[in-house]
Protein backbone atom coordinates (compact mmCIF):
# COMPACT_ATOMS: atom_id res chain seq x y z
CA UNK A 1 0.00 0.00 0.00
CA UNK A 2 1.24 3.49 -0.86
CA UNK A 3 1.26 5.51 2.36
CA UNK A 4 3.05 8.47 0.80
CA UNK A 5 0.71 9.48 -2.04
CA UNK A 6 -0.70 12.97 -1.97
CA UNK A 7 -4.38 13.37 -1.12
CA UNK A 8 -6.70 16.23 -0.46
CA UNK A 9 -5.75 15.86 3.22
CA UNK A 10 -1.96 15.79 2.86
CA UNK A 11 0.57 12.97 3.29
CA UNK A 12 -0.69 9.77 4.97
CA UNK A 13 0.94 8.25 8.10
CA UNK A 14 2.20 4.68 8.20
CA UNK A 15 1.11 2.28 10.96
CA UNK A 16 4.66 2.45 12.32
CA UNK A 17 4.51 6.24 12.55
CA UNK A 18 1.14 6.11 14.25
CA UNK A 19 2.53 3.56 16.71
CA UNK A 20 5.49 5.77 17.60
CA UNK A 21 3.19 8.75 18.09
CA UNK A 22 0.87 6.78 20.35
CA UNK A 23 3.78 5.45 22.43
CA UNK A 24 5.14 8.99 22.89
CA UNK A 25 1.77 10.19 24.11
CA UNK A 26 1.31 7.10 26.28
CA UNK A 27 4.66 7.36 28.04
CA UNK A 28 5.34 11.11 28.14
CA UNK A 29 1.91 12.77 28.25
CA UNK A 30 -0.06 10.84 30.84
CA UNK A 31 -2.13 13.90 31.69
CA UNK A 32 -3.66 13.74 28.20
CA UNK A 33 -4.78 10.15 28.72
CA UNK A 34 -5.67 10.04 32.40
CA UNK A 35 -5.35 12.72 35.04
CA UNK A 36 -5.72 10.62 38.20
CA UNK A 37 -3.12 7.93 37.55
CA UNK A 38 -1.06 9.12 40.56
CA UNK A 39 -3.78 8.31 43.10
CA UNK A 40 -3.49 4.82 44.56
CA UNK A 41 -6.74 2.91 44.10
CA UNK A 42 -6.55 -0.57 45.64
CA UNK A 43 -9.78 -1.45 43.87
CA UNK A 44 -7.64 -1.41 40.73
CA UNK A 45 -5.02 -3.88 42.02
CA UNK A 46 -3.50 -6.05 39.31
CA UNK A 47 -3.12 -9.69 40.41
CA UNK A 48 -1.15 -12.50 38.76
CA UNK A 49 -2.90 -15.57 40.10
CA UNK A 50 -1.42 -18.97 41.05
CA UNK A 51 -0.19 -21.06 38.12
CA UNK A 52 -0.37 -18.12 35.70
CA UNK A 53 2.68 -17.24 33.62
CA UNK A 54 2.31 -13.74 32.20
CA UNK A 55 4.58 -11.56 30.04
CA UNK A 56 4.25 -7.79 29.59
CA UNK A 57 5.94 -6.46 26.45
CA UNK A 58 4.10 -3.14 26.30
CA UNK A 59 4.18 -0.30 28.84
CA UNK A 60 1.67 -0.47 31.69
CA UNK A 61 0.02 2.11 33.94
CA UNK A 62 -0.81 0.53 37.30
CA UNK A 63 -3.37 2.45 39.37
CA UNK A 64 -3.36 0.06 42.31
CA UNK A 65 -0.83 -2.44 43.68
CA UNK A 66 0.69 -5.22 41.60
CA UNK A 67 0.48 -8.59 43.36
CA UNK A 68 2.18 -11.78 42.21
CA UNK A 69 0.70 -14.75 44.04
CA UNK A 70 2.47 -17.94 45.07
CA UNK A 71 3.22 -20.20 42.08
CA UNK A 72 2.67 -17.28 39.67
CA UNK A 73 5.26 -15.69 37.39
CA UNK A 74 5.36 -12.29 35.69
CA UNK A 75 7.99 -11.16 33.18
CA UNK A 76 8.25 -7.43 32.43
CA UNK A 77 10.04 -6.17 29.30
CA UNK A 78 8.89 -2.55 29.21
CA UNK A 79 8.04 0.35 31.53
CA UNK A 80 5.63 -0.10 34.41
CA UNK A 81 4.39 3.15 35.95
CA UNK A 82 3.30 2.94 39.57
CA UNK A 83 1.04 5.34 41.49
CA UNK A 84 2.21 7.22 44.57
CA UNK A 85 2.33 4.82 47.55
CA UNK A 86 1.77 1.90 45.22
CA UNK A 87 3.75 -1.29 45.73
CA UNK A 88 4.67 -4.52 43.98
CA UNK A 89 4.21 -7.63 46.14
CA UNK A 90 5.87 -10.96 45.37
CA UNK A 91 4.40 -13.60 47.67
CA UNK A 92 6.43 -16.65 48.79
CA UNK A 93 6.65 -19.00 45.81
CA UNK A 94 5.94 -16.18 43.33
CA UNK A 95 8.45 -14.78 40.85
CA UNK A 96 8.93 -11.43 39.10
CA UNK A 97 11.42 -11.19 36.23
CA UNK A 98 12.32 -7.72 34.97
CA UNK A 99 14.37 -8.04 31.79
CA UNK A 100 15.16 -4.79 29.97
CA UNK A 101 12.18 -3.34 31.81
CA UNK A 102 11.71 -0.49 34.27
CA UNK A 103 9.57 0.12 37.35
CA UNK A 104 9.10 3.83 38.01
CA UNK A 105 6.54 6.57 38.55
CA UNK A 106 5.79 9.72 36.61
CA UNK A 107 4.20 11.33 39.66
CA UNK A 108 5.62 14.07 41.89
CA UNK A 109 6.72 11.80 44.72
CA UNK A 110 7.74 8.21 45.42
CA UNK A 111 6.07 4.85 45.12
CA UNK A 112 6.69 2.27 47.88
CA UNK A 113 8.83 -0.24 45.97
CA UNK A 114 9.01 -3.98 45.29
CA UNK A 115 8.38 -6.25 48.30
CA UNK A 116 9.93 -9.71 48.03
CA UNK A 117 8.13 -11.68 50.72
CA UNK A 118 9.84 -14.58 52.42
CA UNK A 119 9.34 -17.13 55.18
CA UNK A 120 12.21 -17.16 57.68
CA UNK A 121 11.15 -20.61 58.91
CA UNK A 122 11.81 -22.19 55.49
CA UNK A 123 14.97 -22.86 53.43
CA UNK A 124 15.88 -20.38 50.73
CA UNK A 125 14.43 -22.13 47.70
CA UNK A 126 12.13 -20.58 45.10
CA UNK A 127 9.08 -22.65 46.06
CA UNK A 128 9.25 -21.32 49.63
CA UNK A 129 10.39 -17.72 49.08
CA UNK A 130 9.49 -14.82 46.81
CA UNK A 131 11.96 -14.33 43.95
CA UNK A 132 12.95 -11.18 42.07
CA UNK A 133 15.22 -11.41 39.01
CA UNK A 134 16.64 -8.25 37.45
CA UNK A 135 18.40 -8.42 34.08
CA UNK A 136 19.36 -5.13 32.40
CA UNK A 137 16.53 -3.62 34.44
CA UNK A 138 15.85 -0.30 36.17
CA UNK A 139 14.08 0.40 39.44
CA UNK A 140 13.74 4.10 40.22
CA UNK A 141 11.88 6.80 42.14
CA UNK A 142 10.80 4.48 44.97
CA UNK A 143 11.04 4.86 48.73
CA UNK A 144 12.87 1.53 48.81
CA UNK A 145 13.64 -0.06 45.48
CA UNK A 146 13.61 -3.60 46.90
CA UNK A 147 12.22 -4.61 50.29
CA UNK A 148 13.30 -8.18 51.02
CA UNK A 149 10.49 -8.59 53.53
CA UNK A 150 6.75 -8.18 53.95
CA UNK A 151 5.36 -4.83 55.09
CA UNK A 152 2.01 -4.09 56.67
CA UNK A 153 -0.22 -1.26 55.45
CA UNK A 154 1.94 1.28 57.32
CA UNK A 155 5.15 -0.18 55.82
CA UNK A 156 6.19 -1.66 59.16
CA UNK A 157 8.14 -4.92 59.05
CA UNK A 158 6.13 -8.13 59.44
CA UNK A 159 8.19 -10.40 61.69
CA UNK A 160 9.53 -13.61 60.16
CA UNK A 161 9.12 -12.48 56.54
CA UNK A 162 12.83 -12.47 55.63
CA UNK A 163 14.33 -15.00 53.22
CA UNK A 164 13.25 -13.55 49.86
CA UNK A 165 15.60 -14.09 46.92
CA UNK A 166 17.06 -11.36 44.69
CA UNK A 167 19.22 -12.11 41.64
CA UNK A 168 20.31 -8.83 40.06
CA UNK A 169 22.54 -8.57 36.99
CA UNK A 170 23.64 -5.52 34.97
CA UNK A 171 20.82 -3.38 36.35
CA UNK A 172 20.31 0.06 37.88
CA UNK A 173 18.59 1.17 41.08
CA UNK A 174 18.24 4.92 40.83
CA UNK A 175 16.94 7.77 42.98
CA UNK A 176 15.50 5.68 45.80
CA UNK A 177 15.61 6.68 49.47
CA UNK A 178 16.92 3.15 50.15
CA UNK A 179 18.12 0.98 47.27
CA UNK A 180 17.48 -2.43 48.85
CA UNK A 181 16.85 -3.50 52.44
CA UNK A 182 17.04 -7.05 53.79
CA UNK A 183 15.14 -8.25 56.84
CA UNK A 184 16.83 -10.86 59.09
CA UNK A 185 17.25 -14.33 57.64
CA UNK A 186 19.54 -17.06 58.92
CA UNK A 187 19.31 -20.69 57.83
CA UNK A 188 21.39 -23.61 59.09
CA UNK A 189 21.87 -26.95 57.37
CA UNK A 190 21.51 -30.41 58.90
CA UNK A 191 25.01 -30.12 60.38
CA UNK A 192 24.14 -26.86 62.10
CA UNK A 193 26.29 -24.75 59.79
CA UNK A 194 25.08 -21.37 58.58
CA UNK A 195 24.28 -21.33 54.88
CA UNK A 196 25.09 -18.51 52.48
CA UNK A 197 22.24 -16.30 51.37
CA UNK A 198 21.49 -17.14 47.73
CA UNK A 199 20.84 -13.52 46.70
CA UNK A 200 23.51 -11.74 44.66
CA UNK A 201 24.16 -8.43 42.90
CA UNK A 202 26.42 -8.49 39.83
CA UNK A 203 27.30 -5.32 37.87
CA UNK A 204 24.49 -3.35 39.52
CA UNK A 205 24.61 0.45 39.68
CA UNK A 206 23.12 2.15 42.73
CA UNK A 207 23.01 5.87 41.99
CA UNK A 208 21.46 9.17 43.04
CA UNK A 209 21.19 11.83 40.33
CA UNK A 210 18.86 14.34 42.03
CA UNK A 211 17.25 15.07 45.41
CA UNK A 212 14.26 12.83 46.09
CA UNK A 213 10.79 14.27 45.58
CA UNK A 214 12.55 17.54 44.87
CA UNK A 215 13.70 18.32 48.39
CA UNK A 216 15.29 15.49 50.42
CA UNK A 217 18.31 13.20 50.24
CA UNK A 218 18.79 9.47 50.13
CA UNK A 219 19.77 7.32 53.12
CA UNK A 220 21.54 4.17 51.93
CA UNK A 221 21.94 2.08 48.81
CA UNK A 222 21.96 -1.24 50.72
CA UNK A 223 20.84 -2.12 54.26
CA UNK A 224 21.53 -5.64 55.55
CA UNK A 225 19.99 -6.83 58.82
CA UNK A 226 21.35 -10.16 60.16
CA UNK A 227 22.18 -11.57 56.73
CA UNK A 228 24.81 -14.18 55.83
CA UNK A 229 27.30 -13.59 52.99
CA UNK A 230 25.54 -11.79 50.18
CA UNK A 231 28.05 -11.02 47.37
CA UNK A 232 28.26 -7.68 45.55
CA UNK A 233 30.41 -8.17 42.45
CA UNK A 234 31.46 -5.27 40.26
CA UNK A 235 28.75 -2.95 41.63
CA UNK A 236 28.78 0.85 41.73
CA UNK A 237 27.52 2.81 44.73
CA UNK A 238 27.51 6.56 44.16
CA UNK A 239 25.78 9.83 44.92
CA UNK A 240 26.07 12.39 42.13
CA UNK A 241 24.02 14.90 44.16
CA UNK A 242 26.69 15.24 46.85
CA UNK A 243 29.24 16.08 44.17
CA UNK A 244 27.07 18.77 42.54
CA UNK A 245 27.47 22.31 43.89
CA UNK A 246 23.90 23.08 42.78
CA UNK A 247 22.51 21.03 45.66
CA UNK A 248 24.83 21.94 48.53
CA UNK A 249 22.13 23.86 50.40
CA UNK A 250 20.31 20.55 50.90
CA UNK A 251 23.13 19.28 53.12
CA UNK A 252 23.24 22.19 55.56
CA UNK A 253 26.07 23.02 57.95
CA UNK A 254 26.63 19.38 58.97
CA UNK A 255 26.94 18.36 55.36
CA UNK A 256 28.84 15.09 55.73
CA UNK A 257 26.39 13.79 58.33
CA UNK A 258 23.61 14.20 55.77
CA UNK A 259 25.39 12.19 53.08
CA UNK A 260 24.26 8.66 52.31
CA UNK A 261 25.93 5.25 52.75
CA UNK A 262 26.82 2.60 50.19
CA UNK A 263 26.41 -0.61 52.23
CA UNK A 264 25.04 -0.43 55.78
CA UNK A 265 25.57 -3.91 57.25
CA UNK A 266 24.14 -4.62 60.70
CA UNK A 267 25.25 -7.90 62.25
CA UNK A 268 25.63 -9.18 58.70
CA UNK A 269 28.36 -10.76 56.63
CA UNK A 270 28.89 -9.87 52.98
CA UNK A 271 31.49 -9.82 50.22
CA UNK A 272 32.51 -7.03 47.85
CA UNK A 273 34.39 -8.50 44.90
CA UNK A 274 35.26 -7.74 41.29
CA UNK A 275 33.08 -9.00 38.44
CA UNK A 276 34.06 -10.63 35.16
CA UNK A 277 32.28 -9.20 32.11
CA UNK A 278 33.12 -12.36 30.18
CA UNK A 279 33.57 -15.93 31.38
CA UNK A 280 35.45 -16.24 34.71
CA UNK A 281 37.89 -19.13 34.94
CA UNK A 282 38.82 -21.17 37.99
CA UNK A 283 42.40 -19.88 37.60
CA UNK A 284 41.37 -16.23 38.07
CA UNK A 285 41.21 -15.39 34.36
CA UNK A 286 38.33 -13.57 32.65
CA UNK A 287 37.90 -15.00 29.16
CA UNK A 288 36.30 -12.72 26.58
CA UNK A 289 35.95 -9.79 28.98
CA UNK A 290 37.63 -7.89 31.77
CA UNK A 291 37.52 -7.69 35.54
CA UNK A 292 35.37 -4.82 36.82
CA UNK A 293 35.92 -3.53 40.37
CA UNK A 294 33.21 -2.36 42.70
CA UNK A 295 33.22 1.43 43.16
CA UNK A 296 32.09 3.55 46.11
CA UNK A 297 32.06 7.32 45.58
CA UNK A 298 30.77 10.57 47.12
CA UNK A 299 29.34 8.87 50.22
CA UNK A 300 29.55 9.49 53.95
CA UNK A 301 30.50 5.84 54.43
CA UNK A 302 31.29 3.65 51.46
CA UNK A 303 30.71 0.71 53.81
CA UNK A 304 29.51 0.87 57.40
CA UNK A 305 29.60 -2.52 59.13
CA UNK A 306 28.52 -2.84 62.76
CA UNK A 307 27.76 -5.76 65.03
CA UNK A 308 26.40 -5.64 68.57
CA UNK A 309 27.20 -9.35 69.05
CA UNK A 310 30.62 -9.40 67.34
CA UNK A 311 29.85 -12.54 65.33
CA UNK A 312 29.76 -11.32 61.72
CA UNK A 313 32.53 -10.47 59.30
CA UNK A 314 33.05 -9.22 55.76
CA UNK A 315 35.45 -9.25 52.84
CA UNK A 316 36.27 -6.33 50.52
CA UNK A 317 38.66 -7.07 47.64
CA UNK A 318 39.72 -5.17 44.51
CA UNK A 319 37.38 -2.21 45.03
CA UNK A 320 37.83 1.53 44.45
CA UNK A 321 36.80 4.11 47.05
CA UNK A 322 36.91 7.74 45.95
CA UNK A 323 35.68 10.98 47.47
CA UNK A 324 34.05 9.39 50.53
CA UNK A 325 34.22 10.79 54.05
CA UNK A 326 35.20 7.29 55.24
CA UNK A 327 35.75 4.44 52.82
CA UNK A 328 35.13 1.56 55.27
CA UNK A 329 34.01 1.97 58.88
CA UNK A 330 33.90 -1.22 60.99
CA UNK A 331 32.49 -1.10 64.53
CA UNK A 332 32.41 -3.98 66.99
CA UNK A 333 33.34 -6.75 64.55
CA UNK A 334 35.47 -9.43 66.20
CA UNK A 335 35.50 -12.07 63.48
CA UNK A 336 38.36 -10.90 61.28
CA UNK A 337 37.20 -8.66 58.41
CA UNK A 338 39.45 -8.84 55.35
CA UNK A 339 40.26 -5.72 53.30
CA UNK A 340 42.68 -6.43 50.44
CA UNK A 341 43.85 -5.06 47.06
CA UNK A 342 41.68 -1.93 47.21
CA UNK A 343 42.36 1.68 46.25
CA UNK A 344 41.27 4.51 48.54
CA UNK A 345 41.40 7.99 46.99
CA UNK A 346 40.81 10.78 49.49
CA UNK A 347 39.78 13.98 47.76
CA UNK A 348 37.86 17.23 48.39
CA UNK A 349 34.23 16.97 49.47
CA UNK A 350 31.90 19.73 48.27
CA UNK A 351 29.64 19.46 51.33
CA UNK A 352 30.40 21.05 54.70
CA UNK A 353 32.39 18.99 57.19
CA UNK A 354 31.57 19.95 60.76
CA UNK A 355 30.24 16.72 62.25
CA UNK A 356 32.24 13.66 61.25
CA UNK A 357 35.33 13.02 63.40
CA UNK A 358 34.82 16.45 65.00
CA UNK A 359 35.24 18.01 61.58
CA UNK A 360 38.91 17.30 61.07
CA UNK A 361 39.59 13.95 59.41
CA UNK A 362 38.64 11.92 56.40
CA UNK A 363 39.78 8.30 56.34
CA UNK A 364 40.17 5.45 53.91
CA UNK A 365 39.60 2.76 56.56
CA UNK A 366 38.48 3.18 60.16
CA UNK A 367 38.48 0.21 62.56
CA UNK A 368 36.73 0.78 65.91
CA UNK A 369 36.63 -1.99 68.54
CA UNK A 370 37.18 -4.42 65.69
CA UNK A 371 39.52 -7.39 65.97
CA UNK A 372 41.34 -9.99 63.92
CA UNK A 373 41.32 -7.88 60.78
CA UNK A 374 43.65 -8.11 57.79
CA UNK A 375 44.32 -4.88 55.91
CA UNK A 376 46.68 -5.93 53.14
CA UNK A 377 48.04 -4.65 49.82
CA UNK A 378 45.80 -1.59 49.62
CA UNK A 379 46.72 1.84 48.28
CA UNK A 380 45.72 4.94 50.25
CA UNK A 381 46.37 8.19 48.41
CA UNK A 382 45.49 11.81 49.17
CA UNK A 383 46.74 15.25 48.16
CA UNK A 384 50.31 16.59 48.11
CA UNK A 385 49.97 18.41 51.45
CA UNK A 386 47.72 15.80 53.06
CA UNK A 387 44.96 18.35 53.61
CA UNK A 388 41.69 19.49 52.10
CA UNK A 389 41.41 22.96 53.62
CA UNK A 390 41.21 22.23 57.35
CA UNK A 391 40.29 18.58 56.77
CA UNK A 392 43.09 16.11 57.43
CA UNK A 393 43.46 12.98 55.36
CA UNK A 394 44.21 9.69 57.15
CA UNK A 395 44.88 6.45 55.32
CA UNK A 396 43.84 4.00 58.06
CA UNK A 397 42.57 4.84 61.56
CA UNK A 398 42.47 2.35 64.44
CA UNK A 399 40.49 3.01 67.63
CA UNK A 400 40.51 0.59 70.60
CA UNK A 401 41.18 -2.55 68.57
CA UNK A 402 42.80 -4.35 71.54
CA UNK A 403 42.57 -8.10 71.06
CA UNK A 404 43.97 -11.50 71.92
CA UNK A 405 44.92 -12.04 68.29
CA UNK A 406 47.08 -9.91 66.03
CA UNK A 407 45.54 -7.18 63.90
CA UNK A 408 47.59 -6.80 60.76
CA UNK A 409 48.30 -3.84 58.49
CA UNK A 410 50.56 -5.36 55.84
CA UNK A 411 52.11 -4.35 52.50
CA UNK A 412 49.96 -1.25 52.02
CA UNK A 413 50.96 2.05 50.44
CA UNK A 414 50.16 5.31 52.27
CA UNK A 415 50.92 8.32 50.09
CA UNK A 416 50.29 12.10 50.20
CA UNK A 417 48.33 11.99 53.45
CA UNK A 418 48.34 13.95 56.69
CA UNK A 419 48.89 10.69 58.57
CA UNK A 420 49.46 7.34 56.91
CA UNK A 421 48.17 5.32 59.86
CA UNK A 422 46.61 6.72 63.03
CA UNK A 423 46.05 4.80 66.29
CA UNK A 424 43.96 6.00 69.20
CA UNK A 425 43.31 4.25 72.50
CA UNK A 426 44.24 0.68 73.30
CA UNK A 427 45.39 -1.21 70.23
CA UNK A 428 47.81 -3.55 72.01
CA UNK A 429 48.82 -4.84 75.44
CA UNK A 430 49.89 -2.14 77.91
CA UNK A 431 53.42 -2.87 79.18
CA UNK A 432 53.17 -6.51 78.08
CA UNK A 433 55.27 -7.47 75.07
CA UNK A 434 53.70 -10.94 74.98
CA UNK A 435 50.20 -9.66 74.24
CA UNK A 436 49.46 -9.17 70.55
CA UNK A 437 48.05 -6.01 69.06
CA UNK A 438 48.11 -3.81 66.01
CA UNK A 439 51.10 -4.65 63.79
CA UNK A 440 52.53 -2.67 60.87
CA UNK A 441 54.75 -4.64 58.52
CA UNK A 442 56.16 -4.19 55.02
CA UNK A 443 54.15 -1.01 54.37
CA UNK A 444 55.38 1.83 52.16
CA UNK A 445 54.81 5.33 53.46
CA UNK A 446 55.11 8.03 50.83
CA UNK A 447 55.68 7.68 47.13
CA UNK A 448 54.62 10.68 45.10
CA UNK A 449 55.13 12.88 48.17
CA UNK A 450 55.70 12.58 51.93
CA UNK A 451 52.92 12.22 54.46
CA UNK A 452 52.80 15.75 55.86
CA UNK A 453 52.45 15.06 59.61
CA UNK A 454 53.58 11.49 60.12
CA UNK A 455 53.63 7.99 58.72
CA UNK A 456 52.52 6.22 61.92
CA UNK A 457 50.82 8.48 64.48
CA UNK A 458 49.79 7.47 68.00
CA UNK A 459 47.33 9.79 69.72
CA UNK A 460 47.67 10.80 73.36
CA UNK A 461 47.53 7.86 75.83
CA UNK A 462 47.55 5.30 73.02
CA UNK A 463 49.37 2.03 72.35
CA UNK A 464 49.87 -0.54 69.60
CA UNK A 465 51.70 -3.90 69.66
CA UNK A 466 54.82 -3.20 71.71
CA UNK A 467 57.08 -5.16 69.35
CA UNK A 468 56.77 -4.58 65.62
CA UNK A 469 58.42 -7.55 63.92
CA UNK A 470 59.22 -11.05 65.24
CA UNK A 471 62.48 -11.13 67.24
CA UNK A 472 62.66 -14.91 67.61
CA UNK A 473 62.44 -15.34 63.83
CA UNK A 474 64.79 -12.44 63.15
CA UNK A 475 61.89 -10.99 61.10
CA UNK A 476 61.96 -7.25 60.62
CA UNK A 477 58.86 -5.09 60.47
CA UNK A 478 60.05 -4.05 57.02
CA UNK A 479 58.22 -0.71 56.72
CA UNK A 480 59.59 1.93 54.36
CA UNK A 481 59.10 5.44 55.69
CA UNK A 482 58.56 8.60 53.69
CA UNK A 483 61.25 10.74 55.29
CA UNK A 484 65.03 10.56 55.44
CA UNK A 485 65.50 8.65 58.68
CA UNK A 486 64.12 5.09 58.70
CA UNK A 487 62.99 4.94 62.29
CA UNK A 488 62.27 6.68 65.56
CA UNK A 489 64.85 9.44 65.01
CA UNK A 490 62.61 11.36 62.62
CA UNK A 491 59.44 12.57 64.34
CA UNK A 492 57.75 12.91 60.98
CA UNK A 493 58.06 9.17 60.49
CA UNK A 494 56.61 8.09 63.82
CA UNK A 495 54.73 10.56 66.00
CA UNK A 496 53.90 9.73 69.63
CA UNK A 497 51.27 11.76 71.48
CA UNK A 498 51.39 12.60 75.19
CA UNK A 499 51.89 9.43 77.24
CA UNK A 500 51.54 7.23 74.17
CA UNK A 501 53.55 4.08 74.78
CA UNK A 502 56.63 3.62 72.61
CA UNK A 503 57.29 0.38 70.83
CA UNK A 504 60.21 -1.58 69.43
CA UNK A 505 60.45 -1.36 65.67
CA UNK A 506 62.66 -4.12 64.27
CA UNK A 507 64.58 -3.09 61.17
CA UNK A 508 67.93 -3.66 59.57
Amino acid sequence: MDYCRDTDYGVSLTPQQLGRMFRSVYEERFDIIKQDYCDLDTACNLVINPFETVEWRSAKIVRGNLIIRSNAELTVRNHVYMPLDGRVIIEPGGKLIVEEGCFTTKCDGLWIGIEVWGDASQPQIASQQGTLELKDAVIENAHTGIWVRENDELCDYVQGSGGGIVHAESSTIRNCYIGAEYAPYHWTNALGDSTRNVSYFDDVTFIQTRPLNGDFLFRSHIILNEIVKIPFRGCTFTDMVANDSTYQSYYGDDGIENMGTGIDARTSSFEVLQWCSGMPGTDGTCSGGSWQPSVFSNLRFGIHASDEFGTSSFKVNDATFEGNAVGILAEGIYNGPSIMYNTFELKPLPVNNTGLNQGWALAGVQMEETQGFEIEENTFIGLPNGHIGTEQLIGAAFVDTDTLVANECYLNTFDALHAGAFAQGRNGGFNDAFLPGLEFSCNTFGGSTDNSFGDIVLANFSVIDLIQGVPEDDAVAGNKFSHLCPGMNDPSDIVLGIDALGFTLLFR
